[in-house]
């Protein structure tokens, strides 16, 4: 009996070891028992993980330049209005970049914020006597009652062209009430009868499209060739119908002595408007004249 019994309990020993054997040797073909030479990479050693980190907008910024300029403006601007922080940052950086290209090139993206903390940075380099200042004021384009009026308060006290130019086109109508654009027009008339050409050129083009269309009329007849023009050009953009405004424009494509650039666009600027037979009459002969001339040249 007990040799029976040693024989059965080998059998079933036996039996447990083969099926341990067997579900081992059931596993997926080619699979191979792991050693610690193949377990799998570790995150570190992944390619993924030498990728480079994004760049701060600190970096960005340093690496402005007016070739990339175009290219990075909208992403880093989209960037400054999500994060206050680097806003704050970037306005600090605009103050101690003043007046250098790097400060230049900052105010570019900064321009497409319009954010007040970025309007109040650019009038306190305004006040300071920043060039940079007005160029950013006119790049945010934002209608602010108060800040036109601080910008009057320039223009009517500076005398450097190349601000007092500046500070003219920092003045953005938006939808003035009548007294709003009285003033306005005040303070610029001066302007249109300054010594520097461009400052007149400036005061001129302003003044048309605050609906001063006497002062851009009187424009035409400015003794500079770029006045002339840009009175010429303002004028179309008023829509202003008045046979005085005709007139002049028509009195200016007719005259062989013009500069060509002026009656050109004393020529575009009058088909803006309807034009009665003998309007468009001078209208179309000097669109014959233009087409032999080739788009851009003279007769």
């Amino acid at each position: 009996m007990r040799v029976a019994s040693f024989a059965i309990a080998s059998l079933i020993l036996g039996g447990i070891v083969g099926f341990a054997v067997g579900r081992r040797n059931a596993a997926p073909q080619g699979a191979q028992p792991q050693t610690r030479s193949e377990e799998p990479a570790r995150p570190s050693d992944s390619p993924a993980s030498h990728v480079s980190p994004p760049k701060s907008v600190p970096d960005r910024v340093a690496e402005l330049s007016r070739e990339k300029i175009g290219g990075v403006t909208p992403d880093l601007a989209r960037e400054l209005r999500s994060n206050p922080a680097m806003l704050r940052w970037a306005l600090e950086e605009l103050r101690r970049t003043a007046g250098t290209e790097a400060g230049e090139l900052l105010a570019i993206v900064l321009g497409e914020v319009r954010d007040p903390a970025v309007e109040e940075a650019a009038l306190e380099l305004a006040r300071a006597g920043h060039l940079l200042g007005f160029e950013l004021l006119d790049r945010l384009n934002i209608e602010n009652p108060r800040t036109r009026r601080a910008i009057l308060d320039f223009v009517r006290t500076e005398t450097r062209p190349e601000i007092l130019g500046a500070a003219i086109y920092a003045i953005h109508r938006g939808v003035p009430s009548p007294a709003e654009s009285g003033e306005v027009i005040g303070v610029l008339r001066p302007a249109a009868v300054h010594s520097d050409p461009e400052v007149r050129r400036r005061a001129v083009v302003a003044l048309g499209e605050w609906g001063d269309v006497e002062s851009a009329v009187g424009g035409l007849r400015d003794s500079s060739v770029d006045v002339r023009a840009g009175a010429a050009f303002v004028l179309g953009r008023t829509k202003a119908v008045f046979p005085a405004v005709l007139e002049a424009l028509a009195a200016r494509i007719s005259d062989d002595r013009e500069d060509w650039a002026v009656r050109e666009q004393a020529w575009r600027s009058l088909a803006t408007f309807p034009l009665d037979e003998r309007m468009h009459d001078i209208w179309r002969r000097f669109r014959e004249l233009h087409e032999m001339a080739g788009e851009g040249g003279k007769p």
